[in-house]
């Protein structure tokens, strides 16, 4: 047995279990499709202010459930700790609403 180990509460997809993944991804996509939305994937690191403004500095992701981090460049950035407010930021940033 390996002495390296994923992370609790965190899950490997692997063969034969990721072919379900890919089934619902695919009648997701297809479903999505057919009403005219498209899938938007956002960066797994945001700047933090991005949660703090849109959820409040005291709220529970903000406090318990968001990893932040200063980087090289001094910039205060998080983990993404949910996805409304990076969608949000997406839509926004790059004018989807006139498309």
């Amino acid at each position: 047995m390996s002495r390296y180990r994923s992370v609790k509460g965190m899950s490997d997809l692997i063969p034969p279990g990721i072919d379900t993944w890919h089934h619902l991804e695919r009648i997701a996509h297809e479903t999505m499709a057919r009403y005219g939305y498209a899938e938007v994937r956002t960066p797994i690191v945001e700047d933090t202010e991005l949660f703090t403004r849109s959820v409040g500095e005291s709220s529970e992701i903000v406090g318990k459930e968001m990893y932040s981090f200063l980087d090289k460049a001094g910039r205060n950035l998080a983990l993404r700790p949910e996805g409304t407010a990076p969608a949000a930021r997406a839509y926004l940033e790059h004018s989807l609403h006139q498309k």
